[in-house]
């Protein structure tokens, strides 16, 4: 299962970046499908709002530029787990996970704490930079608890 869902995450990363080039080819039936069911899924876990996405080529991407951050990091965090388990590093995460997923989610709530107050609006690239840490380990946490590994 937790190979299943690494795979899943990986897959939706690709489609989410693979969306823009897509939806160009609206003129292509199989294209135009997925970027459909692309952009609308995002948009039942994003507000997908332009100013706050990314653009590959001209085009919006299917989530927010802190959501492809979330994304990326969650898949990256997957196939790390696997590399990491019974390692130092897999035991740590393990015995602290909370302690270190409140860590690493300080990035991405000082980007949006400060944003939404009005102090500093990071730029997207930012967004998704800030956002890459939680994901990391929240997608490492995910597969170890799937993975049985942790409980």
């Amino acid at each position: 299962m937790a190979v299943a869902l690494t795979l899943a995450a990986l897959i939706w990363l690709a489609l989410l970046g693979a969306g823009p080039g897509l939806s160009r080819h609206t003129d292509r039936a199989p294209a135009a499908v997925v970027a459909v069911t692309v952009y609308g899924i995002g948009a039942l876990v994003c507000h997908q709002g332009p100013p706050r996405s990314l653009h590959l080529n001209g085009v919006r991407m299917p989530v927010c530029a802190r959501c492809a951050g979330l994304y990326a990091g969650l898949a990256l965090g997957m196939l790390a787990w696997w590399r990491a388990r019974g390692t130092a590093a897999g035991t740590r995460l393990v015995r602290t996970p909370l302690a270190v997923l409140a860590i690493v989610a300080l990035p991405t709530a000082v980007t949006w704490t400060t944003a939404l107050v009005g102090v500093w609006d990071p730029g997207n690239i930012t967004r998704a930079i800030a956002a890459l840490p939680l994901g990391f380990i929240g997608g490492a946490i995910v597969t170890a608890v799937v993975s049985g590994e942790l409980r």
